[in-house]
C-alpha cells in the first residue's frame, strides 16, 4: 500500500511568518513579487493538472501554502504594502491571492488534514490516510475481480470505503474535502451502475413501489366503499315509515269505540241514571 503524498508543514511556514521581516529585508518588492506570481501560477497549473479526477487538495498543498509564504511576506514589508495594496481599486496582487484562496476553500482542502492550534498540520489527517488507503485497497480488487464476481468478492472491502466515508461525512457535512467526496461518487457509481452491484437493493426497491402502490389504492378503495354502505345504512333507518306501517293510538280509541257500539250506550246510561 503506498503512501499518500503529505503536504509540507504549512503550520510551520505560518509559524515563521512573525520573522519575515528579517527575509523581506533581504529581498526587494520585484524579487517578492517575482515569487508570489511563479507560486500562484504553479498552484493554478497543479490545480487544473488534478482537476479530473480532483485531487488538487492532495497533492496541491505544497504550491498553495508557498503562495501563502510569499503574500505574506509582501504583505508584512511596509514597502512592498505601501506599492503593491490599496494603491487603486483593482489592487491585482490581492485580487490574484483571493483567487488561489477561493479555489483551494471551494474544495473545503484544508479538511484533509489536522489542525493544530488553529493551523493545518505538516500531512494529511490521519482520517484521510485511511480512506484513500482503504480505497486503494478496493481499486485494487476490482482489477483483481473484473468479472460479475467482484461485487461478492469485493463487497467486503467496498462496505470499509463506503463507512469511513460516512464517518467523515458526519464530521464535515457539507465542508468534506472534495477530493474525498469525489472519490466516493466515482466509487459508488462504478458500484451500482457500471457493475450492477445494487441488484437485490433494486428487488427491494421494486418490491417496496409495488407494495405502496397497492396500500394507496386499496386504503382509498376500501375507505370509501365503507363510507358509502353506512351512509346507504343509515338512509335506509331514517328512511318515514309507509302508512300501513304506522300505529296510531288515535286508531285504538276508534276500535274500542266501534266495540262498544250504539247498543251499549243505553245500558250505560241506564245504569248512570241508578
Amino acid at each position: 500500500m503506498t503512501l499518500r503524498r503529505s503536504l509540507p508543514a504549512l503550520g510551520l511556514i505560518l509559524g515563521v511568518l512573525s520573522c519575515s521581516h528579517f527575509a523581506t529585508a533581504k529581498k526587494g518588492c520585484e524579487a517578492l513579487k517575482t515569487e508570489f506570481s511563479k507560486d500562484t501560477q504553479s498552484f493554478t497549473a497543479c490545480a487544473l493538472n488534478h482537476a479530473e479526477p480532483v485531487t488538487y487538495c492532495e497533492y496541491c498543498g505544497q504550491e498553495f501554502a508557498k503562495v501563502i509564504l510569499h503574500y505574506n511576506e509582501l504583505f508584512a514589508n511596509e514597502t512592498c504594502r505601501a506599492k503593491y495594496f490599496d494603491r487603486d481599486r483593482i489592487n491585482i496582487v490581492e485580487m490574484v491571492y483571493s483567487n488561489a484562496q477561493s479555489v483551494w476553500n471551494a474544495g473545503s482542502c484544508s479538511n484533509c488534514y489536522d489542525w493544530v492550534d488553529g493551523k493545518i498540520n505538516q500531512t494529511l489527517s490521519n482520517t484521510t490516510t485511511k480512506f484513500f488507503d482503504e480505497m486503494e485497497v478496493f481499486g485494487l480488487c476490482l482489477k483483481k475481480y473484473k468479472d460479475e464476481t467482484a461485487c461478492t468478492n469485493c463487497l467486503e472491502s467496498y462496505n470499509s470505503v463506503n463507512g469511513i466515508y460516512k464517518n467523515i461525512q458526519k464530521t464535515f457535512n457539507d465542508n468534506l474535502c472534495f477530493d474525498i467526496k469525489d472519490s466516493m461518487n466515482k466509487t459508488r457509481l462504478n458500484w451500482s451502475h457500471d457493475l450492477k452491484c445494487c441488484k437485490d437493493r433494486k428487488t427491494s426497491l421494486t418490491t417496496f413501489t409495488v407494495t405502496s402502490v397497492v396500500i394507496s389504492v386499496f386504503i382509498p378503495f376500501v375507505f370509501y366503499t365503507s363510507f358509502m354502505f353506512f351512509g346507504w345504512r343509515r338512509e335506509q333507518i331514517q328512511e318515514p315509515l309507509a302508512d300501513s306501517d304506522v300505529h296510531h293510538p288515535s286508531d285504538e280509541r276508534t276500535e274500542t269505540f266501534e266495540a262498544i257500539g250504539p247498543s251499549t250506550v243505553p245500558a250505560i246510561t241506564h245504569l248512570l241514571d241508578l
